[in-house]
Parts: C-alpha cells; structure tokens; sequence
C-alpha cells in the first residue's frame, strides 16, 4: 500500500487530509507528540528514535510542523508564520 506521512499532522489539517489521501487508496501515518490514534506514531525532533523506521518505504512526507494556522490572523501571528517559514529556509 502506498503510504502518506504527514508530521506534525495532529490539528488543523488532520482531518481533510486523511479523508482525501484515504478516498485516493492511500495508508495515511502520523508523527506527532500526542499520539491518540492507530495510525499515530510518537515523535520529537530531539531524538531519532523508532519513528525514524516509519519512514521506510515513504511515498510522500508532507510537513506540517510549525505554528499552527487554527488561529486569529493578528499581526503576532502573521509574524510568527513568517520567522517559521524562514527558519525552515
């Protein structure tokens, strides 16, 4: 099976991506710190640790670590969304 992760994918935009990469045949996996569900696997990106095997044959890795976007678009946040997007750079 063609497999999605998604890290950091425990909020927000959880739910339509799973339901959409589920409804196109694929088996979608989390990373996060707060495992609630089956296909759940505990990271922190400290540690390389098991959740480094999750990665194995990985068709795609979408990243969604960062400052959630669940929020009120204040001129904070705005900033908080471009410090994140430019540490990633």
């Amino acid at each position: 099976m063609k497999t999605i992760i998604t890290a950091g994918g425990s909020g927000f935009l959880r739910k339509p991506l799973n339901t959409y990469f589920t409804k196109k045949g694929y088996l979608v996996k989390t990373l996060t710190r707060n495992p609630k569900q089956t296909n759940d696997t505990y990271w922190n990106r400290k540690d390389l640790g098991g959740w480094t095997k999750s990665l194995e044959n990985v068709l795609i890795l979408i990243n969604l670590v960062g400052k959630s976007v669940d929020c009120r678009y204040t001129e904070n946040n705005k900033k908080q969304f471009m410090i994140q997007e430019y540490i990633q750079h």
